[in-house]
C-alpha cells in the first residue's frame, strides 16, 4: 500500500510539473509580444532577434512581401533598422526605434492580435514620428513565431511626410539639386547600392563589372512607391543593403541587376489570393499535430455554415470554475492522493501503535483524519502565507495561484473529510459547509469581476481554515493517550489560540469588506456582501462552539487527574442533564477508553462500530443481563473502592453494552 501511495504521489507531482509547460499563458504571450517588440530597440543584436522564431516560420511583411525561415524572418524585419544604428548620422529613409507602445493586444488560444506603435527617431532631423505596426501571430508551442502577417500602416503617408525633410540633406551629399527630389532620390539611393555592391559582393556574389556600370543601371530604375518595397525598384534595393552584413549570397543578388527573390515584379492577385501561410489565422481553431486533419483547413467563406468545431474550440477558452462541465483534473488527482496519504497514514498508525490498534474503527478513522488535517492545513498555510503580499497591494499572478491553491487544499480536505467519516455533529458539519461555500464561491467572484481585493479578503479569511493545527494535534494526543497533563494543557491553548485567530479573522474580513469591497452593487459583488456578513457571523459561532468543545475536553482531562476514582458512567441520555461535553468521553477513560454504543467523539463523531469489531476492545467480563441486573449493577457501582483498578472499574460497565440510548433494555 505504501509503495503504491508513493507511485501514484510521484505521478501527482509530475503532472502538476509537467502541465503549466503544455500551453501557454495568455500573460506569457503578451511577454513574447513584448520581446518582439523590444527587439526594435536592439536591433543589432540580431541572435536575440532570431530566438524569437520558429525554424520553419512564414511571414509576410505588407509592404516587402513573405518571408520563410529564422534567419530571414530575423534579418527581414530588424536588419534595417540595425543599419540606422551603425550610422545614425546620415539620412535614412528609416528612423532609429527609441520607443514604442503596444496600444492592442488580443489572445485566443495561440493565435495573437497585436498594434504596436513605433517611435522611430531621425537623428539628422532631430525629430522622432510615430510609426504603427498592426501584427497577427501564431505561437508554437514552445513560444516561437511560426507564423506572422504584419501592416505598416500608414506606411506610404509617412514616407511622404519624412521624406522630403531629407531630401536637402540627401541633395547636399550628392549634389544634386533640391528643387527635384525625384532625383536626388535616384541619385542618392543608387550611390548607396553601387557602393554597398562594390565593397561586399565580390568573386561570385559580383553584380556589376564596375561601379559606372552599376550607376548606369540604377538610373534606369524608378524609386517606386513607399508600400511596394518588394517590387524592382530603388527602394527596395536600398532596404537591402544593411542586410548585406548577414548573408552576402542571399542579399547581394536582391541588390543586382536581377533583384533576385527579393526585388522583382510582384502580381496583385497571386500576392493575395495565394498567401505562403501553412494555416489561416482564424483565432478560434487551436491547431495541434493531434486535430491538424479536422481543423487545419477550417473557414469562413460565403455560401457556407461554420464548422460546430469552431463552437467547441471557443468552448474550451470559455469555460469557467463555475460550468458543470470543466473538467477539473487536479481536483480529481488531489482526490485520490487524499485518499492514498490516509491509507498510508492509517497502516503507519497500525504498524507503529498498539493504542491505534486498541480503539474503535471510528476513532482510527479521526486519528488518521486528524493526522492529515495537521499535514494539509499547514501546506494550505504555507501557500496562503506566500501570497500574502496581496495584502499591501502587490498583485502577481504567483501570488493568486498561491491563495487559490491553499483555498483548493482546504476544500479537497473538508470534502474528503465529510466522506472519510463515519458521522458529524450539525455544528461540525455547517462548519465545513460554509467554509466550503465561501472559499467556493470567493474563488468564482474573483474570477468573475477580476477584482484583486477578493484576493486580499480571501487571505484573511484563509486564517480560519489554515491554523487549526494545534487543536487537531490535541485532540490527536487525546485518542493516542498521551501524557494527559500535556495534552489537557495543549487542548487549552489550542482553543483559545483559535478563538482569538478566528474572532480577529472575522473581524479583518468584514473590515477589508468595507475598504476595498463596500461601494460595488453589482449582482455578483451583492451576493459576495451577503456571504461575507452572513457565513462571517455563522462560521464564528461554529468556532466558538468548537473552542468551546476543545478547551472542556482539556478541563475533563484536569478532573480525571485530581479524582481518578471518579464516576466514569455516562447517564442515559433519557435522564441525563449534563451538556454534550460531560456526557461524553467519561466511559472508562477520559482520554481515549472503552467506547460505547452511546460514545460521541470531542469533535463531533459518534462511534457507529458494529460490536462485533469491538470484541477487542471491551473487556471479556462485559455479559449481556436482562434489565432487572442492569438496575442492580447501577446501582451498586458506588460500592466500589477508592483504589480499584481501571480494569476492576470497567467492569461495572457491561449495563452501557445492554442499554439502548432511550435507557431501554436491548
Amino acid at each position: 500500500m505504501l509503495r503504491h501511495g508513493l507511485r501514484l504521489g510521484l505521478l501527482w507531482l509530475a503532472l502538476n510539473l509537467v502541465t503549466p509547460t503544455l500551453a501557454l499563458s495568455e500573460f506569457a504571450c503578451l511577454q513574447i509580444v513584448q520581446r518582439f517588440a523590444n527587439q526594435f530597440l536592439a536591433p543589432t543584436q540580431i541572435d536575440d532577434a532570431r530566438a524569437l522564431f520558429a525554424n520553419d516560420v512564414v511571414g509576410v511583411i505588407d509592404v516587402a512581401g513573405s518571408l520563410q525561415g529564422r534567419e530571414a524572418a530575423a534579418e527581414y524585419l530588424f536588419g534595417p533598422f540595425a543599419g540606422v544604428a551603425e550610422q545614425p548620422d546620415v539620412p535614412n529613409l528609416l528612423g532609429l526605434p527609441v520607443g514604442y507602445n503596444v496600444t492592442a493586444l488580443i489572445v485566443e488560444h495561440t493565435t495573437l492580435a497585436a498594434t504596436i506603435q513605433l517611435d522611430l527617431y531621425y537623428k539628422t532631423l532631430n525629430q522622432t514620428f510615430p510609426v504603427e505596426i498592426g501584427g497577427w501571430f501564431v505561437l508554437n508551442d514552445q513560444g516561437e513565431i511560426s507564423q506572422f502577417d504584419l501592416t505598416f500602416r500608414r506606411w506610404a503617408w509617412a514616407m511622404d511626410t519624412i521624406v522630403p525633410q531629407l531630401v536637402p540633406q540627401m541633395a547636399t551629399l550628392v549634389g544634386s539639386q533640391r528643387s527635384n527630389a525625384t532625383l536626388t532620390l535616384q541619385q542618392y539611393l543608387g550611390m548607396a547600392i553601387c557602393l554597398a555592391s562594390q565593397s561586399s559582393c565580390n568573386g561570385t556574389n559580383q553584380q556589376y563589372s564596375s561601379f559606372a556600370a552599376c550607376e548606369s543601371f540604377v538610373s534606369t530604375l524608378p524609386v517606386g512607391s513607399w508600400d511596394q518595397l518588394g517590387d524592382n525598384n530603388l527602394a527596395c534595393r536600398a532596404l537591402h543593403v544593411p542586410l548585406l552584413q548577414y548573408n552576402t549570397s542571399n542579399y547581394c543578388a536582391a541588390i543586382g541587376q536581377s533583384g533576385g527573390d527579393f526585388c522583382t515584379t510582384r502580381d496583385y492577385l497571386t500576392t493575395v489570393e495565394h498567401p505562403q501561410f501553412t494555416q489561416s489565422f482564424l483565432a478560434p481553431k487551436f491547431v495541434t499535430p493531434e486535430n491538424k486533419n479536422l481543423v487545419g483547413d477550417m473557414s469562413v467563406t460565403n455560401g457556407t455554415t461554420i464548422s460546430p468545431l469552431v463552437d467547441l474550440e471557443l468552448s474550451l477558452t470559455g469555460m469557467h470554475s463555475w460550468d458543470p462541465t470543466l473538467y477539473a483534473t487536479f481536483t480529481f488527482v488531489y482526490f485520490l492522493f487524499l485518499w492514498c496519504c490516509g491509507q498510508m497514514t492509517w497502516a503507519a498508525f497500525r504498524r507503529l501503535s498498539p493504542t491505534f490498534r486498541s480503539v474503535p474503527k471510528s476513532h482510527q478513522r479521526n486519528i488518521v483524519m486528524y493526522s492529515l488535517n495537521i499535514f494539509f492545513t499547514l501546506v494550505a498555510l504555507g501557500l496562503e502565507l506566500a501570497g500574502a503580499r496581496m495584502m499591501s497591494g502587490d498583485y502577481e499572478l504567483y501570488h493568486f495561484q498561491c491563495v487559490r491553491m491553499s483555498g483548493v487544499v482546504i476544500v479537497g480536505l473538508y470534502t474528503f473529510e465529510l466522506i472519510f467519516r463515519f458521522d458529524m455533529r450539525p455544528p461540525l458539519i455547517a462548519h465545513h459547509f460554509c467554509t466550503i461555500a465561501v472559499i467556493s464561491y470567493g474563488a468564482c467572484v474573483m474570477e468573475y469581476t477580476q477584482s484583486p481585493a477578493i484576493g486580499s479578503t480571501a487571505i484573511i479569511w484563509l486564517f480560519q481554515a489554515t491554523t487549526e493545527q494545534a487543536t487537531f494535534v490535541g485532540l490527536l494526543g487525546y485518542r493516542m493517550r498521551w501524557d494527559p497533563r500535556k495534552t489537557s494543557l495543549l487542548l487549552k491553548i489550542a482553543a483559545l489560540q483559535t478563538l482569538v485567530v478566528k474572532c480577529a479573522s472575522a473581524v479583518g474580513v468584514l473590515v477589508s469588506w468595507g475598504v476595498t469591497e463596500r461601494q460595488y452593487h453589482g449582482p455578483v459583488s451583492i451576493g459576495w456582501s451577503v456571504i461575507v456578513w452572513t457565513l462571517s457571523v455563522g462560521l464564528l459561532a461554529t468556532q466558538f462552539w468548537g473552542s468551546y468543545v476543545t478547551y472542556m475536553i482539556g478541563v475533563r482531562l484536569d478532573r480525571k487527574l485530581a479524582d481518578p476514582s471518579g464516576d466514569d458512567v455516562a447517564p442515559s441520555r433519557a435522564v441525563s442533564r449534563k451538556t454534550d461535553i460531560e456526557s461524553e468521553g467519561g466511559n472508562g477513560n477520559a482520554y481515549g477508553g472503552v467506547p460505547t454504543l452511546l460514545e460521541r467523539d470531542p469533535a463531533g463523531y459518534r462511534d457507529d462500530t458494529p460490536m462485533s469489531e469491538k470484541s477487542n476492545d471491551i473487556d471479556s467480563s462485559f455479559t449481556r443481563v436482562s434489565p432487572g441486573s442492569v438496575a442492580k449493577k447501577h446501582g451498586s457501582k458506588g460500592s466500589q473502592s477508592p483504589g480499584s483498578s481501571f480494569a476492576e472499574r470497567s467492569s461495572s460497565l457491561s449495563w452501557l453494552v445492554t442499554e439502548s440510548p432511550e435507557g431501554e433494555a436491548e
